[in-house]
Parts: C-alpha cells; sequence; structure tokens
C-alpha cells in the first residue's frame, strides 16, 4: 500500500527541472524584446538618440502647423474672433475749433506763417558770458534762431490785407456783413503776429547791438597785438595770432551782417505800423456804412493804398 501511495507522487526531480526551465524563459523574455527593439532600429539605420531628436522635431512641426492653421482661421473668419471681445467705448474728446471765418482766398491774397511767438524767449537773448567767442558760439548754435524770412512773411501779409480795397471786396460778395468781419477779422489777426514780429525783432536788435560792440573791441585788441609782435619780429606765435585776429573778423562780419539784416526789417515795418493801425481803426468806426454799402467817413492820414 506504501509503494503504491509513492508511485503516484510525481518525481521531484522531473518537477524542479520543469520549474528551472520555465523561469529561465521568464528571465530571458525582456532581454529577447529589448533585442527585437534594438535590431529593428539597427535595419532602419537609427540610433535611440536620434529616434529622440526626430521625434521633437516632429513635436515642434506638429505644434507650428496648428498654430498657423489657427491664424489662417482667424484671419479668414475675423467675426468669430471680434465677437469675443469687449466693446470700446469712444472717448470724448473736447477739440477745439478756430473760430474765426477764412477769408475767400480769391479776395484776399494772404499768405500764412508759421511764425512761433515764443520762439524768442527772454532767457534765448541773455548775454551768458563778456567772452565773444561764447557770446557767438551762442549765435550760432542758434538759441537765438529767429527766421527773418518768418519776418518778412508776417510784414507781407498784413501788407496785402491792408492794401485791398475794402469796398469793392465787399460789393464782391454776396453776404456784406459776413465779408467785412471777415476782413475785419484777418486783419487784427495779422496786426497781432506783426506785433509779436517787432517785439522779437526788438529784442534781437538789442542782442546783437551788444555783440558787435563787444566784438569791434576784441578784434581791435587782437589787431593791436598781431601788429605790435610783427614789428618786433616776434615769430614764435605770430600765425596764432594772426589767426585769432583773422576769425575775429569775420565774427564781426557776420554779427554785424545780422544787425543790420534786422535794423533794415525793423526800420520797415516801424515806418508803416501807424498807418496799419490806423487802418483797422476807420474800418471799425465804419462799419455801418461799409456794411450797407454808402459813404464812409475819412480818417487823417488814412490812404487805402499808403503801405509799400
Amino acid at each position: 500500500m506504501a509503494d503504491n501511495d509513492f508511485s503516484s507522487v510525481p518525481n521531484l526531480d522531473e518537477t524542479s527541472s520543469k520549474v528551472s526551465d520555465v523561469l529561465d524563459t521568464i528571465q530571458d523574455a525582456p532581454e529577447s524584446e529589448q533585442d527585437e527593439d534594438l535590431s529593428v532600429l539597427d535595419e532602419l539605420g537609427l540610433s535611440p538618440f536620434e529616434v529622440i531628436k526626430y521625434l521633437l522635431i516632429f513635436i515642434v512641426l506638429f505644434g507650428g502647423i496648428s498654430f498657423g492653421i489657427y491664424k489662417v482661421y482667424d484671419w479668414v473668419f475675423p467675426g468669430d474672433t471680434a465677437n469675443t471681445q469687449a466693446p470700446i467705448t469712444p472717448l470724448e474728446t473736447n477739440v477745439l475749433e478756430d473760430t474765426k471765418p477764412v477769408v475767400d482766398p480769391k479776395a484776399i491774397d494772404t499768405e500764412k506763417t508759421n511764425l512761433n511767438h515764443n520762439e524768442l524767449n527772454d532767457n534765448s537773448l541773455k548775454i551768458v558770458s563778456t567772452s565773444i567767442p561764447l557770446i557767438y558760439e551762442v549765435q550760432e548754435s542758434k538759441l537765438v534762431d529767429a527766421s527773418l524770412s518768418n519776418y518778412i512773411r508776417s510784414y507781407r501779409r498784413i501788407r496785402n490785407i491792408y492794401n485791398i480795397e475794402l469796398n469793392d471786396y465787399l460789393d464782391a460778395s454776396e453776404d456784406r456783413a459776413t465779408a467785412y468781419f471777415q476782413y475785419v477779422n484777418q486783419y487784427e489777426a495779422a496786426s497781432v503776429d506783426l506785433t509779436f514780429v517787432i517785439s522779437n525783432l526788438e529784442k534781437e536788435l538789442s542782442y546783437f547791438e551788444l555783440v558787435v560792440s563787444q566784438v569791434v573791441l576784441e578784434v581791435e585788441e587782437q589787431e593791436s597785438i598781431f601788429f605790435n609782435m610783427l614789428n618786433a619780429l616776434e615769430d614764435s606765435s605770430l600765425n596764432e595770432a594772426l589767426n585769432k585776429f583773422q576769425n575775429l573778423s569775420i565774427k564781426k562780419t557776420k554779427l554785424t551782417a545780422e544787425l543790420k539784416a534786422r535794423q533794415a526789417i525793423y526800420n520797415r515795418i516801424a515806418d508803416n505800423v501807424q498807418a496799419i493801425d490806423k487802418k483797422l481803426e476807420a474800418i471799425k468806426l465804419n462799419k455801418d456804412a461799409l456794411v450797407k454799402g454808402v459813404t464812409v467817413t475819412n480818417v487823417e492820414g488814412v490812404e487805402l493804398n499808403l503801405v509799400d
């Protein structure tokens, strides 16, 4: 009976052998799978690093294409994205309007000027030093940069308005009252502009008169130094003295020209300021007569074409 029981038990050696074979199979499986993956990469001629590199490139390209498609869609169908934005509330702004009526350019041939009345101020005309080179440097750097052409245009503008035959101008207009006020407004604006020109010219004249007087003294002094060295036959710094004398002489010439130019313009304007003011006064005194088209009252000293 005992023999029969033991005969039914499996052979232990066979069992352990089978278990060992199964374990070996399990341990060898990952290596075989890894070997298969490496063999596939070897067949493609790729290393693991290259696979990662190409994968990253694919991700970047995919993202770029997706973004491009989105932008194209947004451009083709702008309404879809615009509707998601909050409405913009317009800001209320106060715009200053020029309430002065504009004179018909066919009737009044005036010239507009961009003269900046703050272009010259008291600070720009202060003499910062009694040294001529420094003063001239200030002038050359255009701290005193008033344009003579602007002054001329300003004067020419009011001269053109002044010389208009007012009755003919009003007769040619559809509304005499409107045309009258247009003319007076233009006249007054040009007169105010001319007042600033006169003020600026007076400041510049004071400046250049002082500068020219100083440079004259320095030219005389440097001239004396140069000829004293020449008479004494001193050649060590003779060329330097001559250069200083020449440079100061050039500055004197330029500054004197600036002064004379302003004097000429100022005198031309000053000679006619009184006539300009008187005509404006006469026009205002005869407002009703001019608007109605009747005979006007003469004002002593006023001639319509007095300004040359």
